[in-house]
């Protein structure tokens, strides 16, 4: 008897796993190839495209213009300078003298010497008469109108004795430190 051989067959192998070994190859030869020229390209072309910049030269205001300038930025700025509160309720004094009822009004606050604009007026109203409350708000009412027409801020209005123009009139420190500076704008007896 004839000896026979013992071999083995072998198993076939998968078309997939050829496939997988044959791609994975490519892909690393790929990947190693288009790396290195790749930065070297993107290196140059980032050199070439950047461009000095261009600066821009700023203006120059002549004096006139400057002044305007300031002057624009001053009225946007709210309130107002004491000065002119002084100057538009002095347009109103005609109409003040006709107020039979009134006898004073005061403009008071530690402000209005420390502050150069004015956002918020406090007043003193000295009436004349009045005993009743519906008597005193139409007197109120009437001139918080008057004032609203000539002072685009905003102001108080406080119910005041006659005393209280003597007392500023002499510089009373006790008032003086309560209420700060205090100047009439409109006194009947002065």
């Amino acid at each position: 008897m004839a000896k026979r051989k013992a071999t083995r067959k072998k198993k076939p192998e998968s078309s997939r796993k050829k496939t997988k070994k044959g791609v994975t190859k490519q892909k690393r030869t790929k990947k190693t190839r288009s790396v290195a020229p790749a930065s070297g390209r993107a290196a140059k072309k980032k050199a070439v495209k950047k461009k000095p910049s261009k600066k821009k030269v700023a203006k120059v205001l002549t004096s006139g213009k400057k002044a305007k300038k300031k002057a624009r930025a001053r009225s946007k700025e709210p309130g107002l300078p004491l000065k002119e509160v002084r100057a538009r309720l002095g347009l109103i004094a005609p109409q003040l003298t006709e107020l039979s009822w009134l006898d004073a009004i005061y403009i008071y606050g530690s402000e209005l010497l420390k502050e150069p604009r004015l956002k918020r007026i406090n007043f003193i109203i000295v009436y004349r008469g009045l005993r009743s409350a519906s008597r005193l708000e139409a007197a109120e009412a009437e001139l918080r109108m008057l004032i609203t027409a000539v002072l685009p801020v905003e102001f108080n209005l406080s119910t005041g004795t006659p005393v209280i123009g003597r007392l500023f009139a002499e510089g009373n420190p006790a008032v003086q430190a309560h209420l700060g500076y205090a100047e009439p704008i409109f006194d009947r007896d002065n």
